[in-house]
């Protein structure tokens, strides 16, 4: 099974409905930062500096933009909770699409991973 793409892995965690629990103006924000993921990688969203660049100056300046998060460690916290959320996908796809193929299972899903009881 080859790796998921950058979009794949975005694709994913828009599924999961990752954005639900924010505030409109950060909900913006992630899926800003989703997209600039599955143009550039992750490098660039984990610099601070990349709300100083488009499309990021329209939800306000940095420092507004951290408050929408609760503060800089919300909104680091945030960010590394999306980046977890973008790496966990294919390992719980993987795990689930074995399962699939796997008669009398238990299964109990987490982001770190599946632990399978046999029944």
């Amino acid at each position: 099974m080859p790796p998921l793409t950058r979009k794949e892995r975005v694709d994913q965690v828009k599924k999961r409905n990752y954005f639900a629990k924010y505030g409109e103006q950060a909900r913006r924000v992630l899926e800003a930062l989703l997209q600039k993921y599955a143009d550039e990688g992750v490098a660039p969203i984990e610099e601070t500096q990349i709300l100083t660049v488009a499309p990021f100056p329209q939800f306000g300046t940095p420092m507004e933009i951290v408050r929408a998060f609760g503060g800089l460690d919300a909104y680091r916290s945030a960010l590394n909770e999306l980046k977890r959320s973008l790496y966990s996908a294919r390992t719980i796809d993987f795990y689930l699409l074995n399962l699939s193929q796997t008669n009398n299972c238990l299964f109990r899903c987490s982001l770190n991973g599946i632990l399978i009881k046999q029944a």
